[in-house]
């Protein structure tokens, strides 16, 4: 299920940009006509029917694009946005989904050609990304609200991919550049979505940065600048401090740079980020300083900055995880879960010689006095004092742990653990 929703996805985003020149729509589905076959017999199975099934569907869409525009490209969009939801890569925090809809809520009354409603949604992955398949619907990563100072910042990043959407640079795009990298390149991304390419990592999960890669390659020069003008004037008109737009663009860049297309589909093409990064200074000349949202961001984004430091935990990204958790601790300071990270992020630091055990231990005691049903914290906080040769606080944690997860699946091996160490001298 999850390879026939990303493989979809692909073609999803690459008929939503057809809307001009058909005859580079009709060589594009030639050419996913020929590849899906060949790529499905590779692959066989229900895969490969599948991938065949989609390449024929772009194929009979690809001599009809001439036809697309905003309505094509409103029904493309919804068909992608569908496939998205079901995914099970969107991120589940009405809070956060909240203040992301407040933000575009403050931009909307301010758009310059307003054509459809906006739907924001958030996507757990850790990848600096923000992206729009059009039709309304715009998508930014968990790593990209992670990296972002405030709720300026964001706003920038929003009235961007709005831009995009409202100067119809989507309806209007041209992928003959696309069809014309031939069956290899059209193959390539196909098995990426699908986790049999090389270059799948982190993306392959997403199901959504390869096809949108594709598509926001085709925008050219001009339309990147237009986007960004659009986009400054409706965040300027919004309220926000003109100053942040640039500062946007410093931070992306900074993180992924111009030649991480990969990972970063706002400088998927050019003009590069230094140059729209000092363009957007320019413009914020004589503007005075409108609001930021630094503090409330962090605080209303905290869930999204967990999950995304959950993530590169698990990636080994230890650097980026604690700074990342650093600043919501600045921020919220009360938050259990922040704190129990940074705890993890210190026990795997410690086999570095980079922290300490008592570092982490410390971190873990103040998870469990700020929320003392967080079983998570007190496992953890067991097996730290256990390494610690504390075996009184080690049973202590781990029996509290027991208590607040009884019907965990290694409940049985930890409660084997708890009667090995009181029947130590």
């Amino acid at each position: 299920m999850k390879q026939r929703v990303i493989f979809s996805v692909v073609a999803a985003s690459m008929i939503g940009g057809c809307a001009d020149g058909g005859s580079g729509g009709a060589q594009l589905g030639q050419i996913a006509g020929a590849v899906g076959s060949v790529v499905g017999t590779q692959i066989g199975g229900v895969a490969g029917q599948i991938v065949e099934a989609t390449a024929s569907t772009v194929q009979a869409a690809g001599t009809e694009q001439a036809s697309l525009g905003f309505a094509g490209e409103r029904e493309a969009a919804k068909g992608f946005d569908a496939k998205i939801v079901k995914s099970g890569k969107l991120v589940d925090d009405p809070v956060a989904q909240a203040y992301l809809d407040s933000i575009v809520r403050n931009l909307s009354p301010n758009r310059k050609n307003p054509q459809f409603t906006i739907t924001a949604r958030i996507i757990n992955d850790p990848a600096f990304n923000a992206f729009t398949p059009g039709g309304g619907y715009l998508y930014i990563n968990s790593g990209l609200i992670s990296g972002l100072e405030n709720e300026a910042q964001l706003a920038m990043v929003i009235a961007h991919e709005i831009a995009h959407i409202d100067e119809g640079h989507i309806s209007n795009t041209r992928l003959t550049n696309v069809a014309a990298q031939g069956a290899g390149r059209f193959a390539e991304i196909g098995l990426e979505y699908l986790g049999l390419g090389g270059g799948a990592g982190r993306l392959a999960g997403t199901g959504a940065g390869l096809g949108i890669k594709a598509l926001q390659n085709t925008f050219s020069r001009s339309q990147e600048t237009e986007a960004d003008k659009t986009g400054f004037d409706t965040l300027v008109a919004s309220g926000y401090d003109a100053r942040q737009a640039s500062r946007t663009f410093e931070i992306i860049g900074a993180a992924g740079g111009p030649e991480n297309k990969l990972t970063n589909a706002l400088f998927s093409s050019h003009p590069m980020s230094v140059e729209r990064q000092q363009a957007l200074s320019a413009l914020s000349l004589g503007h005075g300083q409108g609001k930021h949202g630094g503090r409330d961001y962090i605080d209303r984004m905290s869930g999204v900055l967990i999950l995304t430091a959950d993530s590169m935990i698990e990636q080994g990204e230890f650097v980026a995880a604690e700074k990342i958790m650093t600043r919501a601790r600045a921020a919220s300071g009360q938050n259990a879960r922040v704190v129990y990270n940074l705890g993890r992020i210190s026990l795997k630091k410690r086999s570095a010689g980079q922290a300490s055990l008592e570092a982490a231990i410390a971190y873990f005691e103040e998870a469990v006095v700020i929320n003392p049903s967080f079983a998570d914290a007190h496992h953890a906080l067991g097996m730290a004092y256990l390494e610690a040769s504390n075996k009184d606080k080690a049973l202590q944690s781990l029996r509290q742990y027991v208590a607040l997860r009884g019907g965990s699946f290694d409940r049985r091996e930890v409660q084997g653990l708890i009667d090995s160490l009181e029947q130590r001298v």
